[in-house]
């Protein structure tokens, strides 16, 4: 079997793409990127040396409302920080490819070269001493798509604020997927230049991991979040508070071949997958990834069901509790309604196909025989269940405050066309199909793509795509002060060491090879 072509690899990422369940009262959704980035406003920013005067748009002076609702920038520097790279002073909004440092594509915003200070501005803080960021602003600026994904939710109005705010990439009313295909060989690769001021630790461990690893493909499945907000009912857990721009990711893994391999563009991925893994955030209390057997996910089709939780957005393999106690922190319980969907014929938790044991059984010799055996390989392949199932199914998944996984679904577009029922009667709303976009990780040396075109924004995004802000090595949101305990800074999706989400979830699914969760490439 040759090595897939980028047009397979999309359309591997088409067949397994997550089918992602909200919360009731849900609020915010994943946002396309593009949108968050083209953030304008009449209030402009100072113009930098290198630009002109800034143009009166006729925006009121900024009282009472801070420095911060000027459009999208890039800052460096302590809270509230300096402007580096952003809006034109003529009014249009930071560049999408990587032309000059007024664009997000910029080398010294890229890993290796990155401010450890450096961060994105949104709708930046709530007050003039920089300490609160503004959920508002955020939650308006997404209000459309909110709406879409929740109907009964108010649409708070945003671009008629006194600053005439503008997202010049339309922010679309269905969630945007960004879909990555990566070898696990390169995250070693990663591991090894981290510069640790000379420590011996690595995130991945010696032994059998890096031989296992480079028979590993991962797909990962970023969300990109602009706020993580409280829930409906109340504030998060314990050092849970809210932030602009978060980054959450699922991971399906796949073995691959040949084991001799020294580019991702030679190997032959094995379907089905082995595992998932589920990012976690790194700067709560959090354990780093939850990893499961594949056989071990509920899914519909070849699409595993990811829960979100409401407000937090922690994708969980089971619908959270809603306890307000079963934060995953210490002393915190978690949710037992982790065994396979038993109403998914596809999903038992019986060892084998039963329609071939009863067979089996009632059928002579020495047809039986063939029967009997056809389904021990069916036990053995670990077609339904495997040795990773414990006694009471897959590990728990940890609960959080908030959330019961019955609200709004958020779908591949080749799962179920709009209004379709599923079987288990819930609805696939007209909204609620997901744009995914595809990133081929497998080139090394891929041509750097800036969508929309400005000059023809209508366009629709290339079917294989590596975006300039693909690897932009600040944090997606403001920072706060020491000591300011009410807004969290903004999460990476590649910190300048070029960590991403699917970097730590492929740590996860190491450490779940390590207590025997997971099984290993043979």
């Amino acid at each position: 079997m040759p090595p897939p072509t980028p047009d397979q690899l999309r359309a591997l990422a088409e067949r397994y793409e997550p089918l992602f369940v909200f919360s009731t009262g849900e609020r915010v959704f994943p946002a396309q990127v593009e949108s968050y980035l083209s953030h304008v406003s009449g209030a402009a920013w100072q113009p930098a040396r290198s630009q002109t005067a800034v143009r009166d748009l006729g925006a009121p002076p900024e009282e009472g409302t801070g420095p911060h609702h000027r459009g999208t920038a890039i800052m460096e520097g302590e809270p509230p920080g300096r402007r580096v790279g952003g809006p034109s002073a003529a009014g249009a909004p930071l560049r999408r490819d990587g032309r000059g440092t007024d664009a997000i594509g910029h080398t010294s915003y890229r890993p290796g070269w990155a401010s450890p200070t450096l961060f994105l501005t949104f709708g930046g803080w709530a007050d003039q001493a920089c300490t609160r960021g503004d959920r508002d602003y955020l939650l308006a600026a997404f209000g459309e798509l909110a709406a879409a994904m929740e109907p009964l939710r108010d649409w708070p109005e945003f671009e008629s604020r006194p600053n005439r705010p503008v997202l010049w990439a339309d922010q679309p009313t269905t969630p945007t997927v960004y879909a990555e295909i990566r070898w696990c060989a390169d995250y070693l690769t990663v591991d090894e230049q981290v510069d640790r001021d000379g420590g011996p630790a690595r995130d991945f461990a010696p032994g059998p991991d890096p031989d296992s690893l480079r028979r590993m493909v991962a797909l990962t499945y970023h969300l990109f979040f602009p706020l993580r907000d409280s829930d409906a009912d109340g504030p998060l857990a314990i050092g849970h508070w809210p932030r602009e721009g978060q980054w959450e990711a699922a991971t399906v893994f796949f073995t691959a071949g040949p084991d001799g391999a020294g580019h991702p563009a030679e190997l032959e991925i094995v379907e089905p997958p082995v595992a998932v893994a589920l990012s976690r955030d790194h700067d709560t209390m959090s354990d780093l990834a939850s990893c499961r057997a594949w056989s071990q996910t509920n899914r519909l089709d070849t699409h595993p069901r990811v829960y979100v939780s409401r407000g937090r957005h922690q994708l969980l393999f089971a619908a959270p509790s809603g306890g307000v106690d079963n934060y995953d922190g210490p002393g915190g319980g978690a949710s037992q309604s982790t065994r396979l969907n038993v109403s998914d014929p596809t999903q038992d938790d019986f060892p084998g196909s039963e329609l071939l044991l009863i067979l089996g059984l009632l059928l002579p010799p020495p047809l039986n025989l063939f029967v009997l055996l056809a389904w021990l390989i069916t036990v053995l392949l670990g077609l339904h269940n495997d040795q990773f199932n414990g006694e009471l199914g897959p590990p728990i998944d940890p609960a959080t405050p908030g959330g019961d996984g019955a609200g709004s679904i958020a779908s591949p577009a080749a799962v179920a066309a709009p209004g379709q029922v599923l079987a288990d009667g819930r609805r696939i709303d007209d909204p609620a199909t997901t744009l995914l976009r595809f990133i081929n990780g497998f080139d090394r040396d891929p041509p750097q793509t800036a969508w929309p075109d400005d000059d023809d924004p209508g366009v629709a995004p290339p079917l294989i795509e590596t975006p300039y802000w693909w690897n932009f090595s600040g944090r997606w949101g403001v920072t706060v002060p020491a000591g300011a305990t009410r807004w969290s800074p903004g999460s990476y999706r590649a910190d300048r060491s070029g960590r991403t989400p699917g970097y730590w979830n492929t740590v996860g699914l190491a450490r779940a090879w390590a207590r025997g969760l997971v099984p290993r490439p043979n």
